[in-house]
């Protein structure tokens, strides 16, 4: 078979079966890319790309899992009774940090000063 019968296809989803279930059964990139007629590299960057879906969609799964687990717990029966009971002394909090990134803050600086030096240029 021809590597290049398949160079500008679309992968679908029966080769894409074929090559996760050739890669769990321990076949190269060089005999899957064989079988499906494709090259060894078409092989790996497609199982590559395959599997960083798969890990990105079992992350957002963990990350909803745990989040899920968070509010559950904050939202048990207990919270009710923390709520209820005001807290006698209430605590001012005076250390707000501001995060402002750099590069805004070095866009800004270079429009005051490129305003300020026209402002000036007027004048003089």
């Amino acid at each position: 078979m021809n590597k290049l019968q398949h160079a500008c296809t679309l992968w679908r989803d029966k080769d894409i079966d074929t090559m996760m279930s050739m890669k769990r059964d321990g076949f190269t990139d060089a005999d899957i890319g064989e079988i499906l007629g494709r090259t060894a590299k078409a092989v790996s960057v497609r199982h590559s790309k395959v599997m960083r879906r798969y890990e990105q969609g079992t992350r957002i799964k963990r990350y909803n899992e745990a989040s899920d687990h968070a509010i559950n717990t904050k939202l048990s029966d207990d919270w009710v009774d923390t709520i209820q009971e005001p807290d006698a002394t209430p605590v001012a909090d005076d250390n707000y940090v501001i995060c402002i990134p750099r590069k805004a803050v070095l866009v800004v600086l270079v429009a005051v000063l490129v305003a300020a030096s026209w402002y000036a240029g007027k004048y003089l």
